[in-house]
C-alpha cells in the first residue's frame, strides 16, 4: 500500500486566475506555471514558461504580471526570474535546459531559431541557437532522428553545408544537461576556437527569428549578415 503524502496548500484567487475547461474550474496557464516554478525550480519555471510562451497559452507580459503579484509566495524569486527568462521560441524541454545551462555559466546570450541561407539565398537549416554570431548550438533529442538511417544522413548533410558556411557546430543530449560544468566548457572551449575571446562574447546579436546570410570573404574568412525581416518573409 502506497505511504505517499498528499499536501494541500490553501490560496487566494485573483480575478483572472480562474478559468473554465470542458466544464471545470482550472487555474488558468500563467498562474499554473507560476505556481509549479515556486514549488520546484527556477529551471522548472523556464521549461514550463518557454511552452506556455511557445503555445500562445499566455504572453510574456502575462506571466511577468501574475510572477510579480505573488512574489511574497515562498519560492517566489525563483519564479519571477524564470518568468523574465522564459522565451517562446524554444521549442522543446532540452532546449529550454540548454539555454538555462548556458546562461548559468555565463556564456553570451544566444539568438535562438536562426535560419542560415547560404550565398545564393538557399535555405541551409534552422538553427537552435547561435552564439556569438559564429557558432552554432544544437540539443539533439532522439525523437530528432527518428529511427531512420536516412534522417542520420541528412543531418551529418546539413551540418556539413553549415561547417561550409563557416559555422562551427557543437551538439548537446540529454546526458549533457546533466553534467552542466563540462558541457559549459565545451561551448565555452567551441566560442574561442571560432577566434574570438570566449571571457569577452557578451556581445549584441540578430534580433531572434531573423535569417542570416553567409559569404566567402576575400581574405577567405567568412562575413554574416542579418537580412531585416521575419523568418519565412519573401527576399
Amino acid at each position: 500500500m502506497s505511504e505517499a503524502i498528499v499536501e494541500v496548500h490553501r490560496s487566494r484567487f485573483e480575478p483572472g486566475e480562474i478559468m473554465v475547461l470542458d466544464g471545470l474550474q482550472v487555474v488558468t496557464p500563467g498562474r499554473a506555471i507560476v505556481e509549479t516554478a515556486c514549488v520546484s525550480s527556477y529551471e522548472v519555471g523556464v521549461v514550463l514558461g518557454d511552452a506556455g510562451l511557445h503555445q500562445r497559452l499566455v504572453t510574456a507580459d502575462a506571466l511577468v504580471t501574475m510572477a510579480d503579484r505573488h512574489m511574497y509566495w515562498s519560492g517566489s524569486p525563483a519564479a519571477r526570474a524564470a518568468a523574465r527568462f522564459a522565451d517562446g521560441l524554444c521549442e522543446s524541454v532540452g532546449e529550454s535546459r540548454l539555454r538555462v545551462l548556458m546562461a548559468n555559466h555565463g556564456l553570451p546570450t544566444p539568438t535562438l531559431q536562426v535560419e542560415i541561407r547560404d550565398t545564393a539565398g538557399v535555405l541551409v537549416g534552422r538553427v537552435d541557437f547561435l552564439l556569438a554570431g559564429r557558432l552554432i548550438v544544437e540539443f539533439d533529442g532522439v525523437e530528432k532522428y527518428g529511427d531512420t538511417a536516412s534522417a542520420v544522413l541528412a543531418e551529418k548533410w546539413r551540418e556539413d553545408r553549415l561547417r561550409d558556411c563557416g559555422y562551427r557546430v557543437v551538439r548537446a543530449s540529454w546526458a549533457d544537461l546533466d553534467q552542466p560544468g563540462p558541457t559549459a566548457a565545451r561551448i565555452r572551449r567551441a566560442l574561442g576556437g571560432c577566434g574570438h575571446d570566449p571571457v569577452a562574447l557578451n556581445r549584441t546579436l540578430p534580433v531572434q527569428g531573423h535569417r542570416v546570410l553567409c559569404s566567402p570573404a576575400a581574405t577567405g574568412g567568412w562575413w554574416w549578415l542579418l537580412c531585416r525581416g521575419p523568418v519565412g518573409g519573401g527576399g
